[in-house]
């Protein structure tokens, strides 16, 4: 499929949004960012503009012919992504919000743009029903953190064809990523397995027989894992945790994914991972 991407639509602006965007800067492309917190982008334009200067550095290049405005743009008129070649949506884990973005993309972008949603744990098939032309539309998860891993899950819907399938592959090979395609179900792959886990260490540490500690050090040492579950959790952030988790069960039902109480009690504190300074772990 030839189908040239010279420029990135990002929907958001959280910890996602800034991930990808960073894997696509990485890449050479130029990046549009729609946001509509604006006290945020002078926060996120600097964030963009640091990193963009470190692969210009990192290349022997001369940082001062670069035209930063023109590689990375921020935006709170949803309109101005007509400009971009594919969008991908990183908004919360809701199908409220992300359906109500879908539905406003679908006649603001260019006919042709392939739209990819960012959705850990939603269905596909549900969000696509916001979209006239749902054949373009299909899910592309990134993992946390999205500049950094390695694996994109790339999940069709019953109507994805495969002109956005061959386009999809084509930009996650270009970020130097691999990628498994697999029909819309419920967590895909990596969250359906990584989520009970989590929820299972919490299950553990609510018994209090073991510390958060000792539970990620028994899957670091006896499984070989890169981090501990709860330590993953902080990264990924509990309330995304929690919202998943929900996500899935109400998919599948029954009691496996239930979210531990822990897990309720600990947002309702505040503790919301790294990005709160406090999860499991206390982070200075």
């Amino acid at each position: 499929m030839n189908y040239p991407i010279n420029s990135v639509g990002i929907i958001g602006s959280g910890t996602m949004a800034i991930g990808i965007g960073k894997a696509c800067i990485k890449a050479g492309y130029d990046i549009l960012i729609y946001s509509l917190n604006t006290d945020r982008h002078n926060e996120v334009k600097q964030i963009f503009s640091l990193a963009l200067e470190k692969v210009i550095r990192i290349k022997d290049k001369d940082v001062r012919v670069y035209d930063f405005d023109k590689k990375i743009k921020i935006t709170a008129v949803l309109d101005f992504m007509a400009e971009v070649d594919i969008i991908i949506e990183t908004t919360t884990e809701d199908y409220k919000v992300k359906s109500g973005i879908l539905n406003q993309l679908d006649s603001a972008v260019a006919p042709t743009s392939p739209i990819f949603s960012n959705t850990s744990s939603l269905s596909i098939d549900q969000l696509s029903l916001s979209l006239k032309r749902p054949e373009r539309f299909m899910g592309m998860h990134f993992i946390n953190p999205a500049e950094v891993m390695e694996l994109v899950e790339l999940v069709k819907g019953k109507k994805t064809d495969e002109r956005t399938v061959s386009i999809a592959k084509s930009f996650v090979i270009s970020l130097n990523k691999d990628f498994i395609i697999l029909d819309n179900s419920p967590g895909f792959v990596v969250n359906r397995l990584l989520l009970l886990l989590i929820n299972e260490a919490i299950h553990i540490l609510e018994e209090e027989t073991l510390t958060v500690e000792e539970i990620d050090k028994a899957m670091v040492m006896g499984a070989k894992h890169r981090l501990g579950p709860l330590a993953i959790a902080d990264m990924i952030g509990l309330d995304i945790c929690l919202q998943a988790l929900k996500n899935i069960h109400n998919m599948v039902g029954g009691n496996k994914y239930k979210p531990c109480y822990l897990l309720n009690k600990y947002i309702q504190k505040g503790f919301l991972g790294r990005k709160a300074k406090q999860g499991f772990y206390h982070y200075d």
